[in-house]
């Protein structure tokens, strides 16, 4: 019964295709040449189902295969940002005392607005894992240093709009050079610079605009509870009046881009009390990272920036050679200190 609907099916499919209207008016009066095409193609058509059958079973049986394999491999994909920020949480849930966590981020907020129950993990975790005797290292942009201000332009004005701004920056720039007295107003001018560009960033998409900050707002707010250590949830609370205090706090239109960039310094130093208070080891970075990673021991996982995509790709690795080319960027880190 079912090899009969699916001839008819065939034939039906066969009817409209372009072989039986061209053979149709080509050979009209040759019948047994059409019954013999139309025959071959239902075979055809046949033998192509019953391929299609068996290629999923063998793509599926393979698959089942490279995924055993993937998970042997020393490096292998994660995906894309925020998405391996619970394999970073994975990797600090295994870690013993005796394992080293050594990080480098951008930022110390990593991970609040686009995760943030993940976020209060990774910090209970690291704060738990110093409070054990483990060792905890992390290297983030210097939220005082030029890298920094670059990182928050870069992610408050738009591409275009950002590039415009640098041209004209650097001109003016170019223009005073050598002149001491003008420090003070080449600054002045770069503040009214930036907001006058994010302000046009802003007005182009307001509907992003407002959304983003909605977002800020509601970050964080009521994910740390219960189980938290009193120096997570007092952080969380902290975070939350700093983000109401400059973006939560003003109407929409009146938020600056130094209202953004003054918060996300509040942020970045009332985490940096809390980790320095847990005997974890914070260090400045003024240049811009090749890739940012969280190890713990000899495995760690790795977050690079794509050309072709606003997020970072993660991968995990416990290959000796990641280990050591991240140990050998926190001694040329050390050595500029």
């Amino acid at each position: 019964m079912k090899e009969k609907g699916f001839l008819k099916q065939s034939w039906a499919r066969f009817k409209e295709s372009a072989v039986y209207k061209i053979l149709h008016f080509i050979v009209n009066s040759a019948a047994i040449a059409l019954l013999i095409t139309a025959i071959l193609f239902i075979y055809q058509e046949w033998k192509e189902e019953e391929r299609s059958d068996n290629i999923i079973k063998d793509l599926k049986g393979i698959s089942e295969n490279l995924l055993v394999v993937q998970g042997s491999l020393s490096t292998r994909y994660l995906g894309l940002f925020p998405g391996y920020i619970q394999n970073v949480n994975e990797l600090l849930r295994e870690s013993s005392p005796k394992d080293s966590v050594i990080i480098f981020e951008d930022v110390l907020y990593y991970g609040f607005l686009s995760r943030p129950a993940e976020f209060v993990e990774m910090n209970e975790l690291l704060l738990a894992h110093a409070d054990s005797g483990g060792v905890v290292t992390i290297v983030h942009y210097d939220e005082d240093g030029r890298t920094f201000h670059r990182m928050i332009c870069e992610s408050k004005i738009s591409t275009a709009l950002n590039a415009e701004m640098n041209r004209e920056l650097r001109a003016s720039f170019a223009s005073k050079r050598g002149d001491t007295d003008s420090r003070g107003q080449m600054k002045a001018f770069e503040r009214e610079l930036c907001n006058a560009y994010f302000d046009r960033s802003r007005n182009e998409d307001l509907n992003a605009f407002k959304e983003d900050v909605e977002r800020y707002k509601a970050s964080l707010r009521q994910k740390a509870s219960g189980d938290c250590p009193e120096d997570i949830l007092q952080m969380c609370s902290r975070i939350d009046s700093v983000k109401t205090h400059w973006v939560g706090g003003k109407p929409l239109m009146e938020i600056e881009f130094y209202d953004y960039e003054n918060m996300y310094r509040s942020i970045t130093k009332e985490i940096s009390a809390v980790y320095r208070k847990h005997g974890i080891e914070l260090l400045p970075l003024n240049e811009y990272l090749t890739m940012s990673c969280w190890m713990a021991g000899n495995r760690a996982v790795l977050a690079f920036p794509s050309k072709w995509s606003s997020d970072e790709i993660g991968f995990f690795s416990q290959d000796p050679a990641f280990a050591k080319y991240i140990m050998t960027m926190l001694s040329g880190v050390r050595s500029t200190l």
